[in-house]
């Protein structure tokens, strides 16, 4: 898999790229795919603000977790060539 982004959280390591978002607990031994909720697996970009987790994937905007990648949620609202988009 190709390899877009990594994030750190505590004991927590995220990785995202071509398949989605992947989270590891033990140093990167074992890696368990975290996707449910997100619209696009293409994650290009990963940011941690104290609980939040922020994916942002090629097609389909920025999602949120706010539980270490379990689930996610949209937080879309963009403005592209002066149109604003809500997805």
């Amino acid at each position: 898999m190709n390899i877009k982004s990594f994030a750190v959280s505590g004991n927590n390591i995220f990785a995202g790229g071509a398949g989605g978002v992947f989270l590891s607990t033990n140093n990167g031994n074992i890696w368990t795919a975290v996707n449910t909720g997100l619209a696009d697996t293409a994650v290009y970009a990963l940011a941690i603000n104290g609980n939040n987790i922020f994916a942002g994937t090629y097609g389909a905007g920025v999602f949120l977790s706010t539980n270490n990648g379990f689930s996610w949620t949209a937080v879309n609202t963009l403005t592209l060539n002066n149109k604003q988009q809500t997805k």
